[in-house]
């Protein structure tokens, strides 16, 4: 058998030679490259509840900050989502408190939402103006500043 070295080869051997060499080494740079941008999203899970009663929340919004990812709790309160690594998780509900989580290494969350609800007694209706009975689609009453002294 005659090998032949690469001192012996002609100029275009060695071009072809080095040129699949350089190839190759290219295709598995990216391949490495490509294999890490894949790994770096988690799936996790975690339960929403109401913190006074434990009581599950249904719908309520599990969005990582700053992106579009985000899902919704299912009857039980429960979500799952794939996030990127170190994300915020804002979880928010109507009538409760929004709240940041941080995910680090954990991947399952439990997470109680207080209210955050006006009562009654702080809402003030104010109404200006006038209009013609005709065009009111609702009910309208006239009080008188002894009516509302009463109160």
């Amino acid at each position: 058998m005659n090998k032949i070295q690469w001192g012996n080869l002609p100029p275009n051997q060695k071009a072809d030679k080095r040129k699949g060499s350089f190839l190759s080494i290219i295709m598995g740079i990216m391949l490495f490259i490509s294999s890490g941008v894949f790994a770096q999203n988690t799936r996790i899970t975690g339960n929403v509840f109401q913190a006074k009663d434990k009581e599950p929340i249904i719908g309520a919004n599990v969005v990582v900050e700053g992106t579009s990812i985000g899902t919704v709790t299912d009857m039980d309160g429960n979500f799952a989502l794939e996030v990127p690594a170190n994300s915020v998780l804002m979880i928010s509900y109507i009538g409760c408190e929004t709240q940041k989580i941080k995910t680090g290494s954990n991947k399952q969350f439990s997470i109680g939402l207080s209210d955050n609800a006006i009562g009654l007694e702080d809402v003030v209706v104010v109404g200006y103006g006038s209009q013609r009975k005709s065009d009111l689609t609702g009910g309208i009453v006239a009080l008188g500043s002894d009516k509302l002294r009463m109160v």
